[in-house]
């Protein structure tokens, strides 16, 4: 069901223009899903999408925070992926 919804949200925003705060966000949200759906490769490549889209995007407060999140939500999928080098 996660997965279902972070889809869901991801094609409702994904139209908007590249660096929109809602599609950047929802992005993130599909990222959170798929993890919480056991679906960790795919949650990884929605989470290393929106990385960059947040390293890219223009200044703002809490960037250095969401980028730490990211990370660490990488962090745990590529764990749970048996990829503990990277």
């Amino acid at each position: 069901v996660a997965a279902a919804l972070g889809w869901a949200c991801w094609a409702s925003y994904v139209g908007r223009l590249e660096g929109d705060n809602l599609r950047n966000i929802a992005l993130q949200i599909l990222g959170d899903a798929l993890k919480h759906g056991k679906r960790h490769a795919e949650s990884l490549d929605a989470l290393e999408a929106n990385l960059v889209r947040v390293r890219e995007g223009e200044d703002y407060e809490g960037r250095e925070g969401t980028i730490f999140y990211v990370r660490s939500q990488m962090g745990d999928c590529l764990r749970e992926l048996g990829r503990r080098d990277e």
